[in-house]
């Protein structure tokens, strides 16, 4: 959002002044706002799946060539099932470029922030869909290989 056009009356009914004022977030409000963001979905967890399985597909449009294929593993639907070795969350490996600890910190951590923005192939580019995690938790881990080196980050509700 730009701008927010403001239209005053001054003390005669002829003149009227204008300003514009430019929107920002109240920084004291922040923990609300992506609170409201985290229950954004009417379909929570098939909202996560649905966005984190769009990233891996732009993942692979981004890289290019010849890749494996995106790999699903679905959370066991009924935890009380005597098989201990059933996967108690959602997890989805591409094949893609990999981000580094500082793109984590600059995209994945922050709302709005996007790497889509400039292109019409991929899908998203609001810097929602990879927050999509809190819609169904308080945390979320993800996992990203560059060059045969892996890291691990763990979001969290601050």
């Amino acid at each position: 959002m730009r701008t927010s056009n403001i239209v005053q009356k001054s003390q005669s009914a002829r003149e009227v002044s204008e300003s514009a004022i430019a929107m920002s977030i109240d920084e004291a409000s922040s923990v609300f706002l992506m609170d409201a963001l985290g229950k954004l979905y009417s379909r929570p967890a098939q909202a996560v799946l649905r966005e984190y399985l769009s990233n891996a597909i732009d993942a692979h449009k981004v890289k290019g060539g010849s890749l494996p294929p995106i790999q699903i593993t679905l959370p066991a639907q009924n935890t009380r099932s005597n098989n201990r070795s059933a996967p108690s969350s959602l997890l989805i490996r591409d094949f893609g470029k990999g981000m580094t600890e500082a793109e984590f910190q600059s995209i994945l951590s922050r709302y709005g922030a996007s790497t889509k923005r400039d292109s019409n192939s991929l899908m998203g580019g609001f810097g929602l869909g990879a927050k999509s995690g809190f819609a169904v938790s308080d945390e979320f881990f993800m996992t990203s290989y560059q060059s045969g080196q892996g890291i691990r980050v763990r979001f969290f509700k601050d």
